[in-house]
């Protein structure tokens, strides 16, 4: 479900629920992570974002500096997606060597067709988490330029991970990343994934 944010997507020509949440910027996938927030009742003072003065995710927000310490949805740190990815694996892919395997463990050039698939289709890494490698490129959670304070800059610019589906065996590995773009942009094989923090005990 979108939650009222808005995509680029033809919700008309969208097969199945269960493609990737692909073709939206960072700003929209940092406002459905405050929305999905607020549809589950956690606190304001917790969500991981704030709106600039106009009250709109663009230039100007904030990704609240003490994000760790929050209980609302984000996503995922460039460490905590390569850790999660990875599984205690000390090889490119969470499957191992080599890359040939590939095509039992993700969507990517080599069988995809070009086209984003359904999620869940392959088996998940160690740790049960689902398309490591392939299908989309995702988001970091914090920008490259981002100031200590935490407000969305034009000098941020986004390197995505994981490869895509007309990405070759060799750009799905765990640490390749795109060239840097800006926060706006928006691709049909740009998208994200949710993280949470868990309550400290």
């Amino acid at each position: 479900e979108n939650l009222g944010v808005k995509t680029d997507i033809d919700w008309e020509s969208v097969e199945s629920l269960q493609s990737p949440a692909d073709r939206v910027n960072w700003f929209r996938a940092a406002e459905y992570c405050n929305k999905l927030s607020e549809l589950e009742g956690i606190p304001k003072d917790q969500w991981c974002f704030a709106v600039n003065e106009d009250g709109e995710y663009d230039w100007g927000m904030t990704l609240k500096p003490n994000f760790h310490q929050l209980r609302g949805y984000r996503i995922p740190t460039r460490e905590e997606r390569l850790y999660a990815g990875r599984c205690h694996a000390n090889t490119r892919y969470f499957f191992g060597e080599p890359g040939d395997l590939a095509d039992e463990y993700a969507w990517y050039a080599s069988n995809s067709l070009g086209i984003a698939r359904d999620v869940c289709h392959f088996p998940p890494n160690g740790f049960g988490i689902f398309d490591i490698h392939g299908n989309v490129w995702e988001y970091p959670l914090v920008p490259n330029g981002l100031g200590t304070d935490g407000i969305v800059s034009a000098k941020c610019l986004l390197k995505l991970r994981s490869g895509a589906v007309n990405s070759g065996v060799s750009v799905i590995t765990l640490t390749s990343y795109t060239s840097p773009c800006s926060p706006t942009y928006v691709s049909h094989n740009y998208g994200f994934r949710l993280a949470k923090s868990l309550p400290s005990k």
